[in-house]
C-alpha cells in the first residue's frame, strides 16, 4: 500500500473537520463553556481548511496554498490560545501579542 503526502493530508483534515462539526454540536448544547467551545471548534476549522489547502499545492494557486494556508495554521493556534486563555478565566490574554505575529507573518508572506 502506498499513501502519499496528499493522501494523509487530506485524510488528517477530514478527521480534523469532524472533530470541528462535533465540537459545533457542543457548543450548541454547553451553554456554561459555549465561548471555550466556540474558539475550539474554528481552530479545528481553521486547520483542517490549511492542510485541505495544503495538500492542494500545485493544483491550486500558490496564493492560496501559501498564503491562505499559513495564516489558517496561525490563526487555528490562535484561536486554540484564546480558548484555553477563556478556559483559564484570562479573556483576551497575550490576544493583542497574538494578532500583531498574524499580521507581520502575513504582511510577510504577501511582500515576499
Amino acid at each position: 500500500m502506498y499513501l502519499d503526502f496528499r493522501t494523509l493530508f487530506i485524510a488528517t483534515a477530514a478527521i480534523t473537520l469532524v472533530n470541528a462539526i462535533i465540537f459545533t454540536l457542543a457548543w450548541r448544547n454547553a451553554k456554561s463553556l459555549r465561548t471555550i467551545i466556540g474558539y475550539w471548534g474554528l481552530s479545528h476549522v481553521l486547520s483542517g481548511t490549511s492542510m485541505v489547502l495544503l495538500a492542494l499545492r500545485g493544483v491550486i494557486s500558490d496564493f492560496f496554498s501559501i498564503i491562505i494556508a499559513g495564516a489558517c495554521i496561525l490563526g487555528s493556534q490562535i484561536a486554540t490560545q484564546e480558548g484555553i486563555a477563556q478556559y483559564m478565566e484570562k479573556p483576551g490574554y497575550l490576544r493583542r501579542a497574538a494578532w500583531t505575529v498574524w499580521g507581520f507573518m502575513i504582511s510577510s508572506l504577501v511582500l515576499l
